[in-house]
């Protein structure tokens, strides 16, 4: 008998949580039906609203129409004509500065000298120069260059073989560092870049460079610089000119 109650008692309660979930399934199966339905009737009323606008904006313009007398419209259609026909005016008048622009830069005479060095292995134009070290005679090149137009009288000193410092040292003798930087930015005010034309080793531990100068009067020659390997460093030895034959 107890085992009977247990049984009896165990159907009542799950046919009791099953009829609690038919009805809470069938509870939100209504929701669901019912915000569908709401969804629908709101976008029926937005689109009422966007169809409401527009006869609006349309029956303002007609009335603002109608209430123009003949003069005023045929005024109001001139004015529509003009400003279609400096639209279209506009439009032509850029076409012809674009036209203009490309004429301008196609009959721009090109320059005889040399054109300007564009950044590369050999080529230096005054933006790129950078302080690079002394690893090859092309670096240590640059390196003296940057420091001289800089006005660095320390790395101009650091960039120079010994012979060719002690030769500046001598050169710059009684001078501030000021009018020593002074002197050397003014060297370079008007260079507007380098180009190296070639490259000769006279030995293992000399270089020398033949350059092109942007900048230089073509009157004052093409000049050449000896580099010297100073250790595990290359340094500026000082214009190089040939020996006499």
């Amino acid at each position: 008998m107890t085992k009977l109650r247990t049984i009896a008692a165990s159907a009542v309660v799950v046919a009791a949580a099953g009829t609690t979930l038919v009805l809470e399934h069938q509870s939100q199966t209504r929701l669901r039906n019912e915000n569908r339905a709401l969804l629908r009737q709101y976008e029926q009323f937005t689109g009422l609203q966007s169809e409401n606008a527009k006869l609006s904006n349309e029956l303002a313009g007609l009335r603002q129409a109608q209430a123009l007398t003949p003069e005023q419209r045929s005024e109001l259609m001139r004015l529509r004509g003009e400003v279609a026909a400096l639209r279209n005016q506009k439009n032509e008048l850029e076409k012809l500065r674009e036209e203009n622009r490309q004429l301008r830069t196609a009959a721009k005479p090109r320059s005889t000298a040399q054109p300007e060095a564009a950044a590369g292995p050999d080529n230096f134009p005054k933006e790129s120069w950078a302080f690079v070290g002394y690893a090859t005679p092309e670096t240590a090149f640059q390196s003296t260059v940057w420091a001289l137009s800089n006005g660095d009288v320390k790395t101009m000193l650091g960039s120079m073989a010994p012979a060719e410092l002690e030769r500046m040292q001598t050169q710059w003798a009684g001078k501030s560092d000021a009018e020593i930087a002074a002197n050397g930015r003014a060297e370079f005010e008007k260079v507007k870049g380098f180009r190296i034309l070639n490259k000769e080793a006279l030995s293992d531990d000399e270089v020398v460079l033949t350059l092109y100068v942007e900048g230089l009067n073509p009157n004052e020659g093409t000049p050449r610089m000896k580099l010297q390997r100073v250790g595990n460093e290359w340094k500026a030895a000082g214009p190089y000119k040939d020996r006499p034959r």
